[in-house]
């Protein structure tokens, strides 16, 4: 298989699964937007509850995110050693860089929703709660995004080492 071909493999199972996260991604979007209009006239407890609603939402989506980069980074992988080509696989890398950051901008969005949310309204518990999911869900970003660098930045020196 010349270059080529390889390049234009990538690009297609780059987009393909770009599309599946941004689709996924947009279907959490749409459920939530209603809910998010409505929100001003919540009262302190439907604030609350949307709130983690919300987070957890986001959270499942990344999670959702993280099972196909490792769908695409084993696909890419096998990919890479069958054609002899370790670009294959490193080029994937700036894909999975891409989606870490889309993710990273929503977590700056809900951290403002949540700032709009007056924290003196959340008990402690509450407040407990939402800084445990945070911090979980920032742990994924973060590593999809690192993740995705060493990927793009190491892969092909990955790939030619596991041949020699």
């Amino acid at each position: 298989m010349n270059e080529n071909t390889v390049t234009i493999l990538s690009m297609l199972i780059g987009i393909v699964f770009l599309f599946q996260i941004y689709r996924q991604f947009n279907k959490y979007k749409q459920e939530h937007f209603a809910k998010e209009i409505q929100s001003e006239h919540f009262n302190k407890e439907e604030q609350i509850a949307y709130l983690i609603e919300l987070i957890q939402a986001n959270k499942n989506i990344v999670i959702f995110a993280v099972r196909q980069m490792s769908l695409l980074f084993v696909i890419t992988f096998l990919l890479s050693r069958y054609f002899g080509d370790p670009t294959l696989f490193s080029r994937i890398g700036a894909i999975i860089v891409l989606v870490g950051l889309i993710y990273e901008l929503e977590l700056i969005n809900l951290e403002n929703k949540k700032g709009a949310v007056h924290k003196s309204i959340f008990s402690d518990d509450i407040q407990l709660k939402l800084d445990d999911i945070d911090l979980d869900h920032k742990y994924l970003v973060h590593g999809i995004i690192v993740v995705g660098t060493l990927i793009w930045a190491y892969g092909d020196i990955f790939i030619l080492m596991l041949a020699s």
